[in-house]
């Protein structure tokens, strides 16, 4: 919530007024239902073009969380090289 919605009065139409002047929380509202509304557009799109886009996309967010996990083990675990803690990490993931 905004600190500026506490100064608001009515009017004798009964529409709300801002005391203040300050519009910026209606427009930070507006904005999120944009980015909202362009993420969910975005989301429909990618299950619209099928498996054959949807497979390689969900390989490569497979294999970058495959090499983050494996750099942190790496440094955390003390392996002797970083082929056998990407090995590791990848039979644990998958």
């Amino acid at each position: 919530m905004c600190p500026q919605e506490r100064n608001f009065v009515t009017n004798k139409e009964m529409q709300i007024t801002s005391t203040n002047g300050n519009r910026s929380c209606p427009n930070n509202n507006k904005s999120l239902k944009y980015i909202c509304s362009y993420i969910k557009y975005k989301f429909d799109n990618l299950f619209a073009h099928g498996l054959i886009f949807f497979i390689p996309l969900l390989t490569i967010i497979s294999v970058f969380i495959i090499l983050i996990f494996s750099i942190i083990y790496y440094y955390t675990e003390g392996t002797d090289n970083y082929e056998d803690a990407l090995w590791q990490t990848f039979t644990r993931i998958l």
